[in-house]
């Protein structure tokens, strides 16, 4: 009776395509292998992209749409782990790159804004008084 049900799974397994069912296991059981050599820096910044992952699929929203602190959280990670392209799932790796640039860019538009405003009063202001005087 044990040897009929063994084979029933089997027959069952190829139903259900055993090409695809040995590849998953190959995969698997590579996936282990990876994990066991990385440091365990490594493995806790992957942990962390796949929960935030997760935390952005369990929205309730039925379109997926990031958050600005997603967003942030990507741009910070993509700088402090090189490896974060291979556990990025939610968004293409480019899509975070271009956020990054746009951070940037955006970062110094202000900079430059403010420093110029802060020069301004306390080097213009007497040229201004006295234009005014005129």
């Amino acid at each position: 009776m044990a040897e009929h049900a063994g084979t029933i799974a089997l027959n069952h397994l190829s139903d259900l395509g055993h090409s695809h069912v040995m590849a998953a296991i190959v995969l698997t059981f590579f996936g282990a292998i990876g994990s066991a050599l990385r440091t365990r820096g490594g493995l806790v910044l992957e942990n962390l992209a796949l929960r935030q992952q997760l935390a952005v699929f369990k929205r309730r929203d039925p379109r997926l749409r990031l958050t600005h602190p997603d967003r942030l959280f990507w741009i910070a990670l993509s700088r402090v782990w090189s490896r974060w392209r291979e556990t990025l799932v939610v968004v293409k790796p480019e899509t975070v790159v271009g956020w990054h640039r746009w951070a940037f860019r955006r970062f110094w538009t202000w900079r430059s804004r403010h420093l110029w405003l802060a020069k301004t009063p306390s080097a213009g202001s007497d040229v201004m008084v006295a234009l005014a005087a005129r």
